[in-house]
């Protein structure tokens, strides 16, 4: 995995954040091509963790599996309150938790 595709993501997700709790109508469409963006990337990621796991590295997959859930009900629901604050807490701990794992088994 390229660390650098996951640090990138966390910028981006940082700058929707900002449009979200700005409520700033003019640049919505870059939350819907984040979410877009994210979603192979993200996938790719969970099989990785899934992976991980099964050779025995502890990786507390469940809460990973309930913050996509989350992302996919909060943009489902057009809760952009919510899919900030699942973004920046939820998603953005996760990539950082990933980069990490990345880091350390080079």
């Amino acid at each position: 995995m390229n660390i650098d595709k996951f640090k990138e993501m966390k910028n981006r997700i940082e700058e929707v954040v900002r449009i979200l709790l700005r409520d700033d109508r003019e640049n919505i469409n870059k939350v819907d091509q984040l979410i877009k963006d994210m979603a192979p990337l993200l996938s790719d990621m969970v099989t990785h963790l899934l992976q991980l796991k099964q050779n025995g590295v502890d990786i507390p997959i469940e809460i990973v599996m309930t913050q996509m859930e989350n992302l996919k009900n909060s943009y489902a629901n057009k809760d952009m309150v919510l899919l900030a604050d699942v973004l920046q807490y939820e998603i953005g701990d996760t990539i950082d938790f990933y980069i990490e794992i990345l880091k350390e088994i080079g």
